[in-house]
């Protein structure tokens, strides 16, 4: 039996967040309801990567331009359906009944089950009209009226149970497996490896290794020969705890994992998930305070996205530029003031980070500011990643130059992103695109260290 065709009926939210996934439908025709046009255009004018995508949007459009857009349709291309603008001239009868606001997302809806209508009536043109949004509510509005409706499912991590975590456990090891950790000898890794090999390891995968007196912990690593590109070594890497910048000290085995994978040179890409207050942040900005000591990198560039409240542009909030982005950035001064509020020796320690500040060397910024810099010998963190689309990641990760690292932190259960949920968030589709990646780690924080009162609060409320 031939697969039924289907027509996708696209949302806003979908071509704010991938301004390219009309061309992403497979054989499948694409219909756009011109009030996303004009729902488009408001954000057009906006200096932001949601105002960009808007912009190579329209443009992808005009190139396909041609005046049978609005009836039959234009192809996208060889092997692809074609895409079609939709006039909506009244809201849909059922609509108007049930829902009554003419609202651009109730036209959107009207338009998608006109279209199902004709479908229906028509004995040439079997097709599923499938409405794609992100958007919750919306989804659940037009399934109410028989519609099939989908999130969209390019950039999406399904399952979030399966999503790796970047660190495993092994128990139940002999004193020997443990003490083949620090064995400096590969061929005395030998059995270490081959109980690692049995868990299917991933680049730069850690583990906890213990037994019933003693533990330790491990990284598997995969590293491509430089005389045989096709050959790969295997190896595991002890991971020795290390205190992050003026003394203050790691309180986990994530955290020790944390700190390894940041200090080490041939990783160039870093990914963190947690909940609130596992030491996501600190351990990312104390690591990367040591490397900048030691001149691994130039500068120590920090930033974040801005969500502004209730949806509303930055221009709502009172004072200048500086005032108004001010509160956005204060949880990373704050991460930075942890570092600082040591005592005795470490006081020439905190006055130099007073001293970076001033001089370019640590900078925190939103990360609206890196939008069309080159970024060498520099080390990136990037806070609050969740609330990043996956193109915003993949625009971030390019402008990585030479000798620079990229680290991002968030946690994907906590989303202020009107458009983006757990399964479809910037961090959550980088974590699963790179675990295969040589040059790149992750570590899920688990246990919360802000204080019992926070871990209580993360866990029960």
């Amino acid at each position: 039996m031939a697969k039924k065709k289907k027509n996708f009926v696209l949302d806003t939210n979908i071509l704010l967040d991938d301004p390219y996934s009309f061309f992403k439908m497979g054989e499948h025709d694409v219909t756009i309801p011109m009030e996303i046009i004009a729902e488009l255009d408001k954000f057009k004018t906006q200096s932001t990567q949601i105002g960009e995508n808007a912009r190579v949007f329209t443009r992808e459009l005009d190139k396909l331009f041609s005046p049978e857009i609005f009836n039959a349709g234009v192809s996208l291309g060889h092997g692809k359906g074609k895409i079609t603008l939709y006039i909506l001239k009244t809201l849909n009868l059922e609509v108007k009944k049930r829902l009554k606001d003419d609202t651009p997302d109730h036209k959107i809806i009207s338009a998608a089950l006109n279209l199902q209508t004709k479908y229906n009536k028509s004995n040439k043109q079997q097709k599923e009209v499938v409405f794609v949004s992100n958007d919750v509510n919306l989804r659940l509005k037009a399934a109410s009226f028989g519609l099939s409706v989908e999130a969209y499912k390019n950039d999406r991590v399904e399952d979030l149970e399966q999503l790796y975590s970047g660190v495993s456990l092994i128990e139940d090891c002999t004193q020997e497996q443990v003490s083949q950790i620090f064995s400096g000898s590969k061929s005395g890794q030998e059995e270490l490896i081959r109980i690692i090999l049995d868990k299917n390891p991933k680049p730069n995968q850690c583990f906890i290794l213990k037994n019933h007196s003693n533990s330790g912990l491990a990284r598997f690593v995969l590293e491509t020969s430089k005389q045989n590109l096709d050959e790969k070594k295997q190896f595991i890497h002890s991971v020795v705890k290390k205190d992050m910048y003026n003394g203050v000290k790691p309180r986990n085995a994530e955290q020790v994992f944390g700190i390894d994978v940041i200090m080490d040179s041939d990783i160039n890409l870093v990914t963190f998930t947690g909940k609130a207050g596992t030491g996501k942040t600190l351990v990312a900005i104390g690591a990367a305070l040591c490397l900048l000591d030691k001149k691994v990198f130039d500068q120590v560039l920090i930033a974040r996205p801005i969500v502004a409240l209730s949806n509303k542009d930055l221009g709502y909030l009172p004072g200048d530029s500086l005032q108004k982005i001010s509160p956005y950035m204060q949880p990373l001064y704050d991460n930075i003031s942890v570092l600082k509020k040591q005592k005795g020796e470490a006081k020439k320690a905190s006055q130099k980070i007073d001293e970076y500040l001033e001089n370019g060397k640590i900078v925190v910024e939103p990360l609206a500011f890196i939008r069309g810099r080159s970024l060498n010998n520099t080390l990136f963190i990037v806070d609050e990643a969740q609330n990043l689309t996956p193109r915003e990641i993949k625009t971030i990760v390019t402008r990585m130059g030479e000798n620079s690292k990229v680290v991002f932190t968030g946690d994907v259960h906590q989303i202020d992103h009107p458009y983006l949920d757990a399964h479809s968030n910037g961090l959550t589709y980088l974590v699963d695109r790179a675990k295969e990646f040589e040059n790149a780690a992750h570590i899920e924080f688990k246990k919360g260290e802000r204080s019992l009162l926070a871990e209580w609060a993360a866990e029960n409320l």
